[in-house]
């Protein structure tokens, strides 16, 4: 019976990809795009394996990542994990997922921006798949730099400023301490690439002022994230050592280290 299930959702995964793949083409927030969707999907899956979830759980994880963030607009004052939810129980009752995994998935979605007391390794694992892996790490730094860039909020603010008091604001938010103590050493890798940066961009480093001006016009342009480090030239080697490490995290090069941090 398990194997029919798996079956079921590996075919239901690949027509979902495509689904999100098109529905996030003209997406609002750049930093919120399919690649990020994807790769949340992807951590989910890993946290949910990590975390004791059998197979099928594993792949509602993917699914429910693939959603998190299907409404997401350039600001932070709308309860998008309330409105995602919203409008993936409507989208997921037309891929036929049944009742009870469907309430599973959305409870998950809707749980995902915020620390709740959670119900299985499944409403975990987009929380901390986007929170470890995509709000923290050296890739974070460019990504949140753009969000700013992109972001309707600090419009009136300017942009050193407003890239300050969204490090801080994040960087307090997503404390290690708020996070179970299985994931500690994998916690204080990732938050240190971030608190790092921010402690250069408050003392002016040559380095960190390069890449924070550059990424928030990628943000005001409204270029993918992976293009833009990608195109991205850091003069300075604190720049380029942020450039290996965001690439390898995200074609999916850190997972293997990432086991070796997982008490």
């Amino acid at each position: 019976m398990l194997n029919n299930y798996i079956v079921f959702y590996d075919m239901k995964i690949k027509e979902i990809e495509v689904f999100i793949k098109n529905e996030t083409k003209n997406t609002v927030s750049i930093t919120h795009d399919f690649g990020h969707l994807k790769r949340t999907a992807s951590g989910a899956k890993w946290f949910a394996k990590i975390l004791g979830g059998g197979k099928k759980e594993q792949r509602l994880a993917y699914i429910a990542g693939l959603f998190h963030d299907i409404v997401r607009p350039v600001s932070s004052k709308i309860c998008h994990a309330k409105a995602s939810a919203k409008k993936s129980k409507k989208i997921l009752k037309k891929f036929k997922i049944n009742k009870a995994d469907l309430n599973k998935v959305i409870l998950t979605i809707r749980d995902h921006s915020e620390r709740v007391k959670w119900e299985s390794p499944l409403h975990a694992s987009v929380f901390l798949a986007d929170k470890i892996l995509e709000q923290m790490g050296a890739f974070v730094v460019f990504r949140r730099c753009m969000y700013v860039g992109e972001c309707v909020d600090y419009k009136k603010t300017k942009a050193k400023e407003a890239i300050i008091d969204q490090f801080r604001k994040r960087l307090k938010k997503f404390n290690p301490d708020n996070f179970p103590r299985k994931f500690s050493k994998i916690l204080n890798y990732q938050y240190a690439w971030p608190k790092k940066f921010l402690r250069d961009f408050e003392n002016k480093k040559t380095w960190v002022v390069e890449v924070a001006e550059s990424f928030y016009r990628y943000g005001e342009k409204k270029i993918s994230p992976e293009m833009a480090i990608e195109q991205f030239k850091p003069k300075y080697q604190e720049g380029k050592k942020y450039k290996k490490e965001a690439l390898e995290y995200i074609k999916g090069k850190k997972f293997k280290f990432f086991n070796g941090l997982i008490k």
